[in-house]
């Protein structure tokens, strides 16, 4: 009997193989390109108590294409503080498809700016467009 087995496609042993080739992770890898959207150039929307989504639309947010990874900074004013942020794929096409884009990680990297890394798994030659948005609210 051997201690190899395949789960999900992934090789697996539940014996420890230290010869077995580990596949790369995010940690390992870095982002093919960065792109910084400030809230100046995004449209605003005012909520109650405080409260900010700024949105960088289908238009002017992020075109990303097959198999890359990218880092996006969504900077709000300095007088913020961060509550979320996230994405959209454009689905404005007649036929809506759903892309595998997806979000690595989120991290706030100071108090008014949120970073996101998106990959794109779809194929090498397809370019997709992304809106983003972040919520934040206003320090008094």
């Amino acid at each position: 009997m051997n201690n190899f087995y395949m789960h999900n496609g992934w090789p697996h042993t539940n014996a420890g193989n230290p010869s077995q080739q580990v596949p790369n992770t995010m940690n390992r890898l870095h982002a093919n390109r960065r792109i910084d959207l400030d809230h100046q150039t995004a449209s605003t929307v005012f909520l109650r108590e405080g409260f900010k989504r700024y949105y960088w639309d289908w238009d002017y947010g992020v075109r990303i294409k097959g198999n890359e990874y990218v880092d996006i900074r969504l900077i709000g004013e300095e007088n913020h503080v961060l509550i979320s942020a996230g994405f959209s794929i454009d689905n404005r096409s007649q036929v809506a498809l759903v892309k595998n884009i997806y979000a690595v990680q989120t991290t706030p990297i100071f108090q008014h700016i949120m970073a996101i890394t998106l990959h794109s798994a779809e194929p090498v030659n397809d370019e997709s467009l992304v809106g983003m948005w972040l919520l934040v609210k206003e320090l008094k």
